[in-house]
């Protein structure tokens, strides 16, 4: 923190962690959280991207799993079509 400019927080950062670093650059120091805070804020930031994977991953399971009922079901039934023609 040079002449009281900070950086520039990336867009991509999770609010959560962006708010935590914006209150960490708080001019008077009082104004700061003590690492007591930080450590539990740190701590429900990390589990909440995790839940938020798991949630994603398993989003893309059952994605990936409705594609291929889908093809299997294609297959099939493209499959019986040519079953009674004759």
């Amino acid at each position: 923190m040079a002449k009281g400019m900070r950086p520039q927080i990336p867009p991509h950062t999770p609010p959560g962690l962006a708010a935590l670093i914006q209150e960490c650059w708080a001019a008077v120091p009082e104004q700061r959280p003590g690492f007591d805070v930080l450590v539990v804020r740190l701590q429900e930031l990390l589990n909440t991207l995790k839940q938020q994977e798991r949630t994603a991953a398993a989003a893309a399971a059952a994605n990936a799993a409705a594609a291929q009922y889908s093809a299997q079901a294609a297959q099939l039934g493209v499959f019986n079509a040519g079953v009674g023609a004759s």
